[in-house]
């Protein structure tokens, strides 16, 4: 793998593929007590969480996102984090787990310092800012890449790196390396997903020829169907920007019909929480939880569904009980990222749609 130095209307169930769970990706309670172990400096413990999920995804690549969405334990841009990461790679130079953790970290930074703003809205002092971090998150997976050329870790980081600073050939490099390394990774495919769409430089076409091209794989992973998808889910969001919600939900509808992914069942349920369905919203974002049950973001926003639904309610103790679960979701989410900006926003919005 070659790694660059950075320069200077409501779908009823049957209109998708049938949703059948997969195996349980990390939950909060997993995640938490993983960061917490790095921050005890119980690094066997760590490396033997991470390692049997990576060995899992190399026995069965459809259980990729299982290893390595369990590295958002590292998905913060908390600033005393670091110091334990930097602890553990110095007492465990070799050990790839260490450099992947802290390589996920560094890049939460960079994420963090761009404030998930589109590329028109990146200052300069922000561009440079989160190239210092990439740079780091970089460093790590290069090395990453020589200690264990199996690992899909470096790919996972560099395709987001890439992304971030706009290298597309760079970008597409490293995504046809991972294919080689894990041609059925359907994260790594979907991560590329994103840089093809047309506010990341890509285009519709791109994303549909990327997509075609995948299918090849799906013997490997059937959820690569999925990535025929993504176009309707970039029309999605540029629709519901537009406030055109009735075109944004066929559309939504249109990237389920390719397969129940979690990224879909959460972008339905943001569109279906604007348009003030949040009975349905509800469905949606509690499938994709479901599917990601340790991603803050969807906690969050889950939070201020259940407290919207609950002022309507008339009932006290349907109230009372959906106000317990908005503030277990918005209290867990702030537990795995209190840096996100979303989970800021949503607990901003519980506290003042809340009693």
């Amino acid at each position: 793998m070659k790694l660059p130095h950075l320069a200077a209307p409501y779908a009823l169930a049957t209109m998708c593929i049938a949703w059948q769970p997969s195996v349980a990706q990390s939950g909060p309670a997993e995640i938490l007590a993983l960061r917490q172990a790095v921050i005890d400096h119980a690094w066997d413990r760590a490396t033997t969480f991470l390692d049997t999920r990576r060995a899992d995804a190399r026995r069965d690549i459809t259980l990729d996102g299982r290893y390595l969405f369990a590295y958002r334990a590292f998905d913060t841009a908390d600033p005393t984090l670091g110091a334990h990461l930097d602890a553990w790679v110095a007492a465990q130079p070799t050990n790839s787990i260490a450099r992947a953790a802290r390589a996920e970290y560094r890049l939460a930074r960079g994420w963090r310092v761009r404030r998930f703003g589109s590329a028109n809205t990146v200052t300069d002092a922000m561009n440079e800012a989160m190239r210092t971090f990439l740079e780091l998150a970089t460093e790590d997976a290069k090395v990453i890449a020589i200690l264990d050329p199996a690992d899909i870790t470096p790919y996972w980081i560099m395709l987001d790196v890439t992304r971030l600073i706009g290298d597309h050939e760079t970008q597409r490099s490293v995504i046809d390396d991972a294919a080689r390394v894990a041609p059925g990774s359907l994260a790594l495919h979907m991560r590329h997903m994103e840089s093809l769409r047309p506010r990341w430089g890509g285009s519709a076409d791109a994303m549909r020829e990327y997509a075609d091209s995948m299918q090849r794989f799906v013997a490997l992973n059937p959820g690569l169907k999925a990535l025929k998808g993504f176009a309707a889910y970039d029309r999605w969001e540029t629709l519901m920007e537009d406030h055109q919600n009735e075109a944004a939900l066929l559309a939504c509808n249109e990237a389920l019909s390719f397969g129940d992914n979690p990224v879909f069942r959460y972008a339905r349920a943001q569109l279906l929480f604007d348009m003030d369905e949040p009975e349905k919203a509800l469905v949606d974002v509690n499938r994709a939880i479901a599917e990601r049950p340790g991603w803050s973001r969807q906690l969050a926003y889950r939070s201020m569904i259940l407290a919207t639904i609950a002022y309507h309610s008339r009932d006290p103790g349907v109230k009372a009980e959906l106000l317990r679960r908005a503030r277990e979701d918005i209290r867990i989410a702030g537990a795995l990222d209190p840096t996100d900006p979303d989970v800021i926003w949503a607990r901003k919005y519980f506290d003042k749609s809340t009693p």
